[in-house]
């Protein structure tokens, strides 16, 4: 992570267009320039560029600056592979090569820790990431938004980021999605021209179609579709589906989703088949999970596989521990552990992951698990009830890290042993430091593993013993 320059009170003006040299990479992805000693962060800028850009927020410590144009290019730039890749709101590193973005990532890591962590010059180091075997065509999971064209006819893409301008997906697809996503995507937008179903217009609040999601199992080799529309299940969509299911092999599901709300809540309370099944198989390190429309499962199959893996070799397992497993979702995670030790006890709030967890703990025949659909802050407090105290607490919490309510949950009981998944630095940084500073926890290991690839995103696995 770059260090942000020394500030000076007088800031940049808007509209100024500077010459500048790119020091590093702040977490967000921005390059990090100074100009007479103020701080500017640029998009799409790399470390080593020399720039033409143009200041368009000017704040008191910091502003934040348009690329004009590359003057020089640094080392480590290099040419995007998806020709919208500066435009779409999806990735902001693909013009960054792939070790410089595990290097930075790694960074992002131990500098979190360091200052916001307060381990200072004490900080844990992070042991070599582990790269995603395919840093293209990775991901599982895609939600695109769908809009008229100029003509009024359908178009899909991504949000232009900061903005809902939909941004068209370039024929040949999205560089981050399995080929067959892709594929199913094409098919479904051509379906929609051929039934004449209109796309909604977010400005004028006309129009059904809304969103296309798409989901694949690793290796790509079978997907779902999903449309949302504004009306209900007529029989429009369901010659749709039909058609899509028969033109595109390898698309094994076909769904609708009613949602007639003008807000930002994707997905509405009615979904049903239109042609197919109703869900995928995910195979993933022996075990198998049952991926449905709305099953919250990692984006990156072959990295979950690896992040898995270091999480329970973070330790030694002598097959009796205790473990309470708070954010459990659908088990990606439980389901491993159950094979390592005694129990898992996993709390998770929504129902439907609960649901998801306890059908995967059927499919895959593990006695040694138990799901609660309760929040993670109910965890020890349950436990504690039943007369177990937990030899391990695996936490596997959202982007804002643990809550204050469950940080003095933990605090109380001090487990001997956390495991602790993450997917923001600042976050975990944050945690960490508070229990190294209240209860005396000691980092034994950071492992961060790249699951989004031409992103500044990070996950990490942390092993804390007191």
């Amino acid at each position: 992570m770059a260090k942000a320059p020394h500030s000076i009170s007088k800031p940049a003006s808007l509209g100024q267009v500077a010459e500048l040299d790119i020091t590093g990479l702040a977490y967000g992805g921005d390059g990090v320039a100074s100009l007479q000693g103020y701080t500017l962060f640029i998009p799409f800028a790399v470390p080593g560029d020399k720039v033409r850009a143009e200041v368009r927020e000017v704040h008191k410590t910091y502003g934040r600056a348009r690329l004009v144009k590359v003057l020089a290019p640094g080392p480590s730039r290099i040419q995007p592979p998806c020709p919208v890749a500066g435009e779409c709101g999806g990735c902001s590193w693909q013009q960054l090569d792939y070790p410089a973005q595990l290097e930075a990532k790694r960074g992002f890591v131990r500098e979190s820790l360091a200052r916001l962590g307060g381990f200072g010059e004490a900080v844990p180091e992070p042991s070599a990431i582990l790269p995603s075997p395919q840093p293209l065509g990775y991901r599982n999971k895609a939600l695109l938004a769908l809009a008229p064209g100029p003509g009024g006819e359908p178009r899909m893409g991504f949000f232009a980021s900061g903005s809902h301008r939909v941004v068209p997906l370039p024929e040949q697809g999205c560089a981050i999605q399995a080929p067959l996503a892709n594929q199913a995507l094409r098919v479904a937008l051509s379906g929609l021209k051929a039934q004449g179903i209109r796309c909604w217009d977010e400005r004028n609040k006309e129009g059904q179609a809304r969103n296309l999601l798409v989901r694949t199992v690793r290796g790509g080799s079978q997907a779902l579709l999903l449309l949302v529309t504004t009306d209900p299940c007529r029989d429009a969509y369901v010659e749709w589906g039909q058609a899509a299911l028969k033109a595109c092999p390898g698309l094994l599901s076909v769904m609708h989703n009613h949602q007639p709300g003008a807000g930002n809540v994707v997905l509405g309370s009615q979904t049903r088949v239109l042609a197919g099944q109703d869900h995928l198989i995910e195979e993933l390190g022996g075990f198998s999970y049952r991926i449905s429309a709305d099953t919250f499962f990692q984006v990156n199959p072959s990295q979950t596989a690896r992040l898995v893996q270091a999480l329970v070799q973070a330790r030694a397992w002598s097959g009796r521990e205790q473990v309470l497993e708070l954010y459990c979702g659908a088990g990606t995670l439980s389901l491993p552990l159950a094979r390592a030790c005694g129990h898992v006890h996993g709390f998770e709030s929504s129902n439907q992951a609960v649901e998801d967890a306890r059908h995967n703990q059927q499919l895959n025949r593990l006695e040694n698990l138990t799901f609660h659909a309760r929040s993670a802050v109910q965890g020890f407090p349950v436990l504690e009830q039943a007369g177990i105290k937990p030899d391990v607490l695996v936490l596997d919490p959202p982007r804002k890290g643990m809550e204050a309510a469950l940080l003095e949950a933990v605090l109380k009981h001090k487990p001997a042993e956390i495991l602790y998944v993450s997917c923001d630095p600042a976050s975990l940084a944050r945690d960490l430091g508070a229990l190294a500073r209240e209860a005396g926890y000691q980092v034994r290991s950071i492992t961060p593993v790249d699951m989004f690839p031409q992103t500044y995103h990070v996950e990490s696995v942390t092993h804390l013993t007191l």
